[in-house]
């Protein structure tokens, strides 16, 4: 008993008082729960453009017989790869300890990527136009 009332009263009485009265900064949090849901939503909207826009580039790309340009990346590093493992790289980088002074030729990296990218069916003129691209771009461009 609390103040002559049972003790289960009292909780019963305050209960109903305090669920009248507004929390302190219950205001405040709603609007920063709001403004987090908005900019969620936001976020939300820009992920959905992104993909659309890159799903429409994607299709561009193949509809014009484009390589991915990771294919294309992986065509190179394939080809410079297949070039230093014909030039035996590795026992020429072991005897002289030091890879400075080291030349390698562009053009077998270039054919051999052209036929990578061919047998993945890029016509020639385009898989030629994006390793150019890729090893030479222009500036500014």
């Amino acid at each position: 008993m609390h103040f002559g009332m049972p003790h289960e009263e009292v909780a019963d009485d305050l209960d109903e008082d305090f669920a009248l009265m507004p929390t302190p900064g219950s205001a405040i949090a709603d609007a920063a729960a709001l403004r987090r849901v908005e900019a969620s939503a936001a976020a939300a909207a820009e992920r959905r453009t992104d993909a659309e826009r890159k799903r429409d580039e994607r299709t561009a790309r193949r509809e014009a017989k484009r390589p991915d340009p990771r294919a294309v990346d992986v065509a190179l590093g394939q080809a410079l790869a297949q070039v230093l493992r014909d030039a035996d790289a590795a026992a020429l980088i072991a005897k002289s300890g030091t890879v400075k002074g080291m030349r390698v030729a562009v053009q077998p990296i270039l054919e051999i990527a052209l036929t990578t990218l061919r047998d993945k069916g890029v016509p020639r003129q385009i898989a030629a136009r994006v390793l150019q691209a890729r090893l030479f771009p222009v500036k500014g461009a």
